[in-house]
């Protein structure tokens, strides 16, 4: 999975709209993975994005991108992007800083 600059910036925005500061969070990526890391926190904020293209009935391809979060190893399908930010938004609420 590549980190499009645009998550990146929704990720940003989330972190900064929260009061937090952004240079205090770390951002990794392992196996298709994003992490991201706050000192404060027990576990990682994982994301994955799955792209799957797919032929449809009239001959043309057609992406669609799967979103998944990982939480003590439960692996969680969310249906678009708007949802993974809604969920880091609850995992940034338990950062007390």
């Amino acid at each position: 999975m590549k980190f499009k600059q645009t998550e990146h910036d929704a990720f940003k925005n989330k972190i900064e709209q929260l009061g937090l500061n952004y240079l205090d969070f770390t951002f990794t990526k392992k196996k298709g993975w994003l992490s991201i890391q706050h000192e404060l926190t027990k576990t990682p904020f994982a994301f994955h994005r799955k792209t799957e293209t797919s032929l449809n009935k009239d001959g043309t391809w057609r992406n669609q991108n799967h979103y998944f979060t990982l939480d003590n190893g439960i692996k969680t399908q969310f249906d678009s992007f708007e949802s993974i930010l809604n969920h880091f938004r609850l995992w940034l609420r338990q950062i007390h800083v």
